[in-house]
């Protein structure tokens, strides 16, 4: 794995735990748009994870399972 991969994945899991433990979509979103995450980034991630983000974005992508 490559390190954008593994950092672009640990950004997501990270604005995930924010909105799912926080209750703070806009803060979640608001990271991962000053993160540069493209959908290509978001289609690596774990799906369990973008679950919580698409509340705020519903336009992200399917994930892996």
């Amino acid at each position: 794995m490559n390190y954008n991969k593994e950092f672009y994945q640990g950004v997501i899991w990270a604005c995930a735990r924010i909105n799912e433990l926080h209750d703070q979509p806009a803060i979640a979103n608001d990271v991962l748009q000053e993160a540069n995450i493209s959908d290509e980034d978001f289609k690596q991630a774990a799906e369990y994870d973008l679950e919580f983000l698409r509340d705020e974005n519903p336009k992200i992508p399917q994930g892996q399972e």
